[in-house]
């Protein structure tokens, strides 16, 4: 556990030096709002498995499913087409979004 930890941390120095080169905003692809967990899992592993960076965010109406980040809105788009043209994902109602985590927003 303590390694995975680590890892963690790692993980959140790359997303935080990422967001200082690219300033808060982060262009994400949303494909879906789930009801619940079991729902996003589904989703999230159908988007794996074809290579796509998901994350997910918790909101008062469901569980946010999101591509990305991608380095501007151009790319975000780019990922928003290849996403509902894909059949097989069956996501046809994908947006471009400038998503800031929660951890990232401005509390002062």
């Amino acid at each position: 556990a303590k390694r995975k930890a680590e890892a963690e941390k790692k993980a959140e120095a790359e997303k935080a030096r990422e967001l200082l080169e690219n300033g808060d905003k982060k262009w994400m692809v949303q494909v879906a709002l789930a009801a619940n967990q079991a729902n996003a899992d589904a989703v999230v592993s159908k988007l794996r498995a074809k290579g796509y960076k998901v994350t997910t965010s918790p909101t008062s109406k469901g569980i946010r499913i999101m591509v990305g980040p991608a380095k501007d809105r151009d790319t975000a788009d780019t990922t928003r087409k290849k996403i509902t043209s894909d059949a097989s994902l069956n996501m046809k109602s994908a947006w471009v979004i400038d998503w800031v985590p929660l951890d990232q927003r401005k509390s002062d």
